[in-house]
């Protein structure tokens, strides 16, 4: 296996080669390690890509409604922390080495959402025509218990605080945003804040914080 380590931890901490059929690992070269933790669900697939020195790392109560799918090349690394619930998402981090996508506990992804580490091609200024200015510094990070509609975007270089949600479509450009915000639009700004959010529907949380 070219010295890569693809394992799967029990509630106990005890690892165990992978085996589930529906962990599909396509790695072409060596030293990658992939991580995920019990108890999880998926309901369709987990895809994942990886060329060398590559660390995937997914917590306990993964949940994946149809699929996951994580592409990343060499010296990258993808860590999702624990409760991480998701109908389908591609995490692209595959294009320019020592990039990261990391992602908080208790978050909740819908559908047709895609994240990017890199540009994939090169912008420069011809007045300076050897250097890039489009050159990513880190990647994505995204913070606990956040809330992405369908189709959204996220670009290189996005830091997203805690307790946001991503209103469907947006896209997400560069920079740090404060927590507890609603984030929308193309490009994506702050739309509203000092709110959070709940996984109940609003006739569910209405009518429990009556009886309260």
């Amino acid at each position: 296996m070219d010295d890569n380590k693809f394992v799967i931890i029990d509630k106990n901490g005890q690892e165990r080669v992978l085996d589930d059929k529906k962990i599909i690992i396509n790695a072409k070269g060596k030293n990658n390690v992939v991580k995920i933790y019990e108890p999880y669900f998926i309901q369709n697939k987990l895809s994942i890509m990886m060329h060398s020195n590559s660390n995937i790392e997914i917590k306990k109560d993964l949940k994946i409604y149809d699929k996951l799918i994580i592409n990343t090349m060499s010296n990258q690394s993808v860590y999702i922390d624990e409760s991480f619930h998701c109908h389908s998402v591609t995490m692209y981090n595959w294009v320019e080495p020592y990039l990261k996508i990391e992602i908080g506990k208790n978050c909740l992804f819908s559908t047709d959402i895609a994240i990017r580490t890199s540009d994939g091609h090169t912008v420069f200024d011809i007045s300076e025509p050897n250097t890039a200015i489009n050159t990513p510094s880190y990647g994505v990070k995204i913070g606990d218990h956040f809330w992405i509609g369908n189709g959204v975007n996220i670009l290189k270089d996005v830091t997203i605080e805690h307790d946001c949600v991503i209103a469907t479509k947006a896209l997400v450009t560069s920079g740090i945003y404060k927590h507890n915000c609603i984030i929308g639009g193309v490009p994506a700004k702050i739309i509203r804040e000092y709110i959070n959010w709940s996984t109940d529907n609003t006739f569910i949380y209405n009518n429990k914080n009556k009886e309260n």
